[in-house]
């Protein structure tokens, strides 16, 4: 019975011949429309997750996403993109891959909104088909808001859905505002971390808010929220940051918590920002947290470096009392050609059960000819 239920499966030849195949009628679907976009992508990426608890829960992802981005109207831009990827079983990689598709589309729309001045309305949505042994769809649907009210600069995101983010758009290549992408990035993590079970439902929001105490000084408050199969998890963070405080060196302070599994962690920290006038930002974190585990010291870091061919990232983060995500290490680099730009990325999580995430990818990016 095992031989023939194997023999059904698509071998791992046939499920990448597939998609190649998918990859091109992508590209053919998108170039229908490309007139009145202004940027095309290309995403490749590709992840494996560990657990040293369950060996078996190993299962390889490679994803292909092709993007049309910047399409501009009366006041807003959007994205849309087409995805394939496959995936494989730890236990039987070569012959147990499952291939899917899937679509999706962001729009951004800035508007004049009483007293919330100029704000920036998002909206996206992500679908991708279901596997063989599964009835029901696979999607996220998300809205976003920014503005200032006040003298308070504030974000909002909403997200729902029976997918992780990272399923429906593996680039992430919406919404088209890089703070909305922050804003929804705190929404991925909390899902990625939570072990939900594939097609379960979760539904998360997030605020944040920055207010400018004076000149020098300004106030940071963060705080995110996820239901995730009846389980709510929370986190928190308030910061304040004091701008010049010796030439292009500002000064930080933080608190931050974590609601997670009915356990409480607590972290003070305290940093310095390297943020040069005419440069990428790099900072330095050092962190006192308190968990399940007990006291422990931590650190985050993130340099950036521009060079003559592009721009180097690095971030890494170590806080062994954060049971979803106890490290993390990601390394960049932005390579910056006569007509494209190529992004290559590598990066790795873990968390205090022992889990791994391994993450790989490529992203072409080139203006449309009449890019404005």
């Amino acid at each position: 019975m095992t031989r023939h239920a194997s023999a059904h499966r698509p071998q791992a030849p046939a499920a990448a011949a597939r998609l190649v195949v998918t990859a091109v009628a992508l590209l053919l679907c998108l170039s229908t429309t490309t007139a009145a976009a202004q940027r095309a992508a290309l995403a490749l990426s590709g992840s494996a997750s560990a657990s040293s608890t369950d060996p078996a829960a190993t299962r390889p992802t490679l994803s292909l996403t092709a993007a049309l981005s910047g399409w501009r109207g009366p006041g807003f831009d959007a994205d849309a993109w087409l995805l394939a990827d496959v995936h494989a079983s730890a236990a039987d990689p070569f012959t147990d891959v499952r291939a899917r598709v899937g679509t999706g589309a962001a729009l951004r729309y800035a508007t004049t909104f009483g007293p919330l001045g100029t704000a920036v309305l998002e909206a996206g949505g992500a679908l991708i088909g279901p596997e063989p042994s599964d009835a029901a769809l696979l999607g996220r649907a998300w809205l976003g808001a920014r503005g200032t009210l006040g003298g308070v600069a504030l974000e909002l995101a909403a997200e729902a859905g029976n997918a992780a983010p990272r399923e429906v758009a593996p680039g992430r290549p919406a919404p088209p505002d890089a703070g909305g992408r922050e804003a929804l990035r705190s929404l991925d993590a909390l899902r990625a971390v939570a072990d939900a079970t594939p097609g379960a439902w979760d539904a998360g929001a997030r605020l944040n808010a920055v207010y400018r105490l004076d000149r020098e000084v300004r106030l940071y408050l963060d705080g995110a929220a996820r239901l995730v199969a009846g389980d709510a998890h929370l986190s928190g963070q308030l910061a304040l940051r004091r701008a010049r405080l010796a030439g292009d060196v500002d000064g930080w302070l933080g608190l931050d918590a974590l609601r997670y599994r009915g356990e409480t962690s607590l972290a003070v920290g305290v940093g310095v920002f390297h943020a040069p006038r005419r440069g990428p930002t790099s900072w330095l974190r050092l962190w006192l947290g308190s968990g399940a585990e007990g006291v422990r010291p931590g650190l985050e870091a993130l340099a950036l470096r521009r060079l003559a061919a592009g721009e180097l990232r690095l971030q890494a983060s170590w806080r062994p009392w954060l049971a979803p995500q106890a490290w993390s290490a990601e390394v960049s680099f932005d390579q910056v050609l006569d007509t494209a730009t190529l992004r290559f990325t590598l990066g790795a999580a873990g968390t205090a059960a022992g889990a791994a995430r391994l993450q790989a990818g490529v992203r072409w990016e080139h203006p449309l000819p009449g890019a404005r």
